[in-house]
């Protein structure tokens, strides 16, 4: 499955002289209590490139999406939401870096048990590469997420592909048009 460019490019994101300070922040904080934890065996760099890159995948969504705001500073069950904040509007942000063609969950406990608990609507499936640019893959209803992981030859993987045909699942351009009818569904009516 090809990945559907956003538009949208977050560049200044990778360089801390030209990150928001506040940007610069939320990865240090977070990359230092991953690094503290005892079941990690990941070397530092590896644990900061790849907090750059989740925030900065959630980041180029709210470019994108600018209905959307980032829940910044504690843990949330999600990444994103509708500033509307009804229902239908929470969306888990996954910046996917192990395959170009497949959805790979890995370390997903938390959003399952989000999932399971109401708490999350969506996940959106993202790549951010080092140079910025932000693509979509595919945004999947979260509560019947978990019913298409499938054990495969070589690993778990997400099968996008049935979950399109149950109508689960948006692929690529699909995926894009299904957040603008979430946002059409729910914009504001009054101010």
């Amino acid at each position: 499955m090809d990945l559907f460019p956003l538009g949208v490019n977050v560049k200044n994101l990778f360089h801390p002289k030209k990150a928001p300070e506040q940007f610069v922040n939320e990865v240090s904080q977070l990359a230092l209590r991953l690094s503290n934890n005892p079941k990690e065996t990941r070397h530092i760099d590896k644990i900061v490139k790849s907090t750059i890159l989740g925030f900065a995948a959630e980041e180029a969504f709210v470019i994108k999406f600018p209905q959307f705001v980032r829940k910044r500073g504690q843990f949330f069950d999600y990444d994103v939401s509708s500033l509307t904040g009804y229902e239908g509007t929470r969306i888990e942000i996954k910046n996917d870096l192990t395959s170009s063609k497949w959805w790979i969950p890995k370390n997903y406990g938390n959003f399952y048990r989000a999932a399971s608990e109401g708490k999350v609507d969506y996940i959106c499936n993202m790549m951010v590469e080092e140079t910025g640019k932000a693509k979509i893959r595919a945004l999947a209803n979260a509560r019947s997420f978990e019913r298409y992981v499938t054990d495969g030859p070589y690993n778990t993987y997400y099968n996008q592909f049935h979950a399109e045909t149950d109508g689960e699942c948006w692929l690529g351009k699909a995926a894009i048009d299904r957040v603008k009818k979430i946002v059409a569904d729910n914009a504001w009516e009054t101010f």
